[in-house]
């Protein structure tokens, strides 16, 4: 698993659902199946200038030596924030900014980690990569008591100087992209719905991260379905 923050509350979550299961009652064996699922921190995921706290996804796999069988990726408001500071290119569904750079180098790194795997593991299956959709923000989250019964409008996202209206281009563009490149899709969206479930006033404002345990325990269950059912 490889991503920023949102990832890595992600990972935890996802560690600490399999570690306490009621399926595994051994905690040592419990143990063994968390280390097979590592988190890797890249705000960017390809190269960028600015990656300061992580590796990108290229030099996760070498550090691996290519050995990952499944490869789940998501980002996005990093680049939604350095969005504002571009003001060469028209921000636009089909041409967000980010995409100019982003996306070419992310098709060239798959690439080369899918060749390099089959490269070094001839006989193992090819590796799969998943992007998991990205958390949204919600604006004055405080104020929410209960789970929205709609889907957030995205509209009120520009109020929020984070820019996370921007958030739904990568969103729209990356879902192109999977499509493109054979990319696993788990959709997060129910997540839109619960804008009460941020850390809020006790985190500085913080509304774009979740509270844990919470509703990002739906990703275990879409990772355990999509096992189940042969879609990974």
């Amino acid at each position: 698993m490889i991503g920023d923050s949102t990832m890595f509350q992600t990972h935890g979550t996802f560690a600490s659902l399999i570690y306490q299961s009621k399926t595994i009652p051994n905690k040592q064996e419990a143990l063994q199946c968390v280390k097979q699922i590592s988190f890797q921190m890249s705000d960017y995921l390809v190269h960028h200038p600015q990656e300061t706290r992580g590796l990108n996804l290229i030099q996760t796999m070498k550090q691996a030596n290519y050995d990952y069988d499944i490869i789940i990726l998501a980002t996005g408001g990093h680049y939604s924030f350095i969005l504002e500071e571009d003001k060469k290119h028209n921000i636009t569904e089909d041409h967000p900014a980010f995409g100019n750079n982003f996306f070419p180098k992310l098709k060239a790194d798959i690439q080369m980690i899918r060749n390099k795997r089959q490269e070094l593991y001839p006989n193992k299956s090819k590796i799969t990569f998943i992007y998991k959709t990205e958390n949204t923000g919600h604006p004055q989250c405080m104020e929410y008591k209960q789970p929205l019964t709609t889907v957030y409008d995205h509209d009120l996202l520009s109020t929020s100087k984070y820019h996370w209206e921007n958030g739904l281009f990568m969103y729209k563009a990356f879902l192109r992209f999977a499509a493109e490149h054979e990319l696993e899709v788990l959709y997060m969206d129910p997540l839109y719905k619960r804008p009460e479930s941020h850390p809020g006033i006790a985190a500085k404002e913080d509304c774009y991260h979740y509270c844990t345990p919470g509703p990002l325990n739906l990703f275990a269950r879409l990772v355990y379905m999509s096992l189940l059912t042969g879609e990974i």
